[in-house]
Order: C-alpha cells, then structure tokens, then sequence
C-alpha cells in the first residue's frame, strides 16, 4: 500500500530507522469499503453540502419540518444518486474502457462530486427542499444501503476499495507517530530470540551488565537466572492454569515437569563468573551442569527466557529440541503450548516430529476446542532454490489441512513400514533355505 500525499515525520527516536508494516496501516489513514459505498458517501457529503449552504438552506428547513411526505419523495436521495453514479460508471467505462476502474478512483470522487454539485445548482427550490426532505427521512446509513440493493447486479459495485480517510492530517500524523513508537517499543523490549546452538554446560559463566538478555546461545541464562531469580513471573501449569511466582520457582517447577532436577541455584563468583546448580531428582545434592545431561543446559534457557517474557510478548526459538531424547520433547511441546495459552506468543522452528504430533494430540484430546485456536503450523519448502511456506492448521480432530512437507516429518514412519518388510522376508528366508535373499533385500532398503 502506498500512501498519497505522504506526510513527512520527524524521528523521535533512534532505536528504530524504519518500519515495514504489512496489512497494519493505521485506520485513520485508510477504511475498506466497498466502491459502491465509497460513491454512496461522496454523493451524500457533496449532496448534503450543497443542500445546506446553498440558497435558503433547504436542509436545514428540512430538518425541522413536520411535515414527512410519503411515497416517492422518501427515496429521491436514492434516485437521484442512482443516476449520478450510474453516470460516472458509465462515462468511466468508455474512457477506460481497458483500465480497471477502480485504477483512478481519486479522479473517479472528484468527477462525482463536481456532478453533483452542477446538478444540484441546478435544481428548482422545491426540487432542492424535496431533495433535502428525502435525504433527512431516510438517514445516511439507510439512504447507503438502499443505494447498495440498487447497484446488486453490478460486479463492480462490490468491489473493495481503500479509502482515504477524512480525518485530520494533524490526527494521521499522530496515528503515524504511536504506530512507529509501537513497532519500535515491541521489537526493542517486547521481542525474545534463542537460537539453536545453545551453550554447552559449564561449571561457571559468564556475567552480563544485562540482566534481562540471555544472549543468542544462552551464554546469560545462569548470570540472568541470579539477577533475576526473585522477579514475579506469569507461572504457566500443565493444568491450564496460571499463578505468579518467583522466577526460580517456576523454573524448578518445569523442570520437575520435564523429569530432570530441582531447585536451580545460582552463585556469584565474581571475575570467574556465575555458578550455576541444580539437584537432580532423587539425587539429593546439587552439582554443576557438566555433571548432568546436556539436555537440562540445552533445555533450561528455553524454559528461562518464556518464564521471563509478559503475556503478549513474542518469543522466538530456532529448534529447541535439540539434545532432548523424544519423551523430553512432548514435553516440551506442552511447556510451549501452556506459554502460549497463558498470553505469551511463541514462534518455534522446529524439526521435530515428536514436538509437532505433541500438539496435534492436545488439540485432539481437548473438548473445549480451544487448543485448536492456538496453533497453527507454517511449512518452510525449498523449490529450484527459492523457499515458500504452506500455512496448516490442526483440525479439532488432530488432523492436519495441509500435507507434510515431502520427505520431511513422514520418514519415521515409512521407516517403521521398512523394518517390518526386511523382517518379514528375513523371516521367510530362514524358513525357507532355497529362497536367496535378494541383493535389493540384503541392502536393507525398501523393496
């Protein structure tokens, strides 16, 4: 979209150059409408003008008379309108007879306006004070939908259109202004990343002079995690609900959940770094991380950085389930899936299969249906080099609208379909001794 007349806006700020907004320019600057309805309001405006600050202002006297004819003169506004617009159309289908109409529709309101007012001109004064009679009994909204019915036929009039508004520049420059202050407070403060090369366990870490920043790999989590560790968070829970607790808690809570220790313990050590402990379960003591799984160290700047995001942030992860074995990763599917129900916005890249079908189980599993509304998946395929995205949502009974990419999240199960073939021949082979495996059996590839 492409905004006339643009107006210049002075910077407030340094933190954000420019913006891109797709789909988001503010209402005040443009208003979807039909073409008809845009016509239906320019004749009325134009109509509605002449009428009142013409000779003897025939709107006004309208306007307090008691007498309402009947009949016809109720639908004169229409009629009349009816005939100036089905003039326009066809003037501007003869002049742009191979143009799209709706290519010069500044030009199209100004030509109609001009009509109007002529016409108008020239009307006689009980034509005017019939006219503005009309036009006050039957109001602006009934007068557009009446005028709407008349032009059904035509193709052109349900065409949508955007309008410009009519609002002040002094109020679009304004709208302009808290729009790019908007934009640039969510990505500046309100946006979370993690990629998906997360920090290898360590027995001390790095601090950092910010302490609510995990850093791209995580390197942060044990500094951020001591900064932090008693700010009151939104706590999401496996049974839907939400509670605010302490930063630790609810991080010792999930990770009880994902069944790999408790009560994360941090310690300042100065030049060295920050220490960073956890009690496995049952385990009775706290060690570093290097004495753990790498799946806790892979696993808990996931669940740190969601815990310290507010409701109606967004948190972006590039493959979280990396180094976590397939059980982990359901769980993390539903880690993720209460983040999102408790107002947080998650956005995941993901290869796994275990997280995906995760949550097509939960939406299956859920009667409210509510789980269906918040997910939805977006394929990434590459093409002659060039990548598209597909956009798939899960159906209330788990299933999916779009295919799965091809080769991608449907190999575990036609490998499963290969092992029992190759056991099955395998098994006849034995049984039978004068059956020779073929060279395509031996390979162990499907047959």
């Amino acid at each position: 979209w492409v905004i006339e007349n643009p107006i210049r806006i002075e910077p407030e700020t340094h933190n954000c150059d420019a913006a891109l907004v797709v789909g988001g320019i503010p209402h005040v600057v443009y208003t979807r409408r039909n073409i008809i309805d845009t016509y239906g309001y320019c004749w009325w405006n134009n109509a509605s003008f002449e009428l009142y600050f013409g000779r003897n202002n025939p709107y006004r006297k309208a306007c307090s008379s008691e007498g309402h004819s009947s009949g016809v003169t109720d639908l004169l506004a229409v009629d009349y309108a009816e005939k100036h617009v089905g003039l326009l159309y066809e003037v501007k289908s003869e002049t742009e007879a191979n143009r799209n109409i709706l290519r010069k529709r500044i030009d199209d309101l100004e030509v109609l306006g001009s009509i109007v007012r002529d016409a108008i001109e020239s009307l006689s004064d009980q034509a005017r004070y019939d006219l503005a009679k009309s036009m006050v009994q039957i109001g602006k909204t009934e007068f557009l939908r009446l005028l709407s019915e008349r032009f059904l036929e035509h193709p052109w009039a349900a065409k949508v259109v955007l309008d410009k508004s009519e609002q002040p520049d002094n109020i679009i420059r304004e709208s302009i202004k808290k729009c790019s202050t908007g934009i640039s407070n969510f990505f500046d403060k309100s946006t979370r990343y993690l990629g998906p090369l997360r920090a290898l366990p360590r027995v001390l870490y790095d601090p950092n002079v910010i302490w609510s920043d995990l850093g791209i790999n995580g390197e942060y989590a044990a500094a951020v995690l001591h900064a932090q560790a008693d700010r009151i968070v939104l706590r999401p829970e496996v049974n839907g609900l939400c509670r605010h607790t302490d930063l630790s808690s609810a991080l010792a809570y999930w990770l009880r959940h994902f069944g790999m220790a408790d009560l994360p313990q941090t310690e300042d050590r100065g030049r060295l770094g920050v220490e960073l402990k956890v009690s496995p379960l049952a385990f009775g003591r706290f060690i570093d991380l290097t004495s753990v799984g790498v799946g806790v160290s892979q696993v808990l700047p996931v669940i740190l950085l969601c815990l310290l995001a507010e409701p109606g942030d967004l948190v972006i992860l590039e493959q979280p389930e990396l180094h976590l074995h397939p059980a982990l990763q359901q769980k993390l599917a539903d880690f993720l899936l209460e983040c999102t129900r408790s107002g947080r916005q998650i956005l995941v890249e993901t290869h796994s299969e275990h997280l995906i079908n995760r949550l097509r189980r939960r939406v299956a599993g859920d009667n409210s249906d509510e789980t269906e509304s918040l997910v939805s998946l977006l394929f990434a395929e590459q093409h002659g080099g060039q990548t598209t995205f597909r956009e798939s949502k899960i159906n209330t009974y788990g299933g999916l609208s779009q295919d799965w990419p091809d080769g991608f999240l449907d190999l575990g199960a036609r490998e499963a379909q290969s092992l029992v073939r190759n056991s099955v021949y395998k098994y006849r082979r034995r049984q039978n001794h004068d059956r020779p495996l073929s060279d395509e059996r031996k390979s162990g590839d499907e047959p």
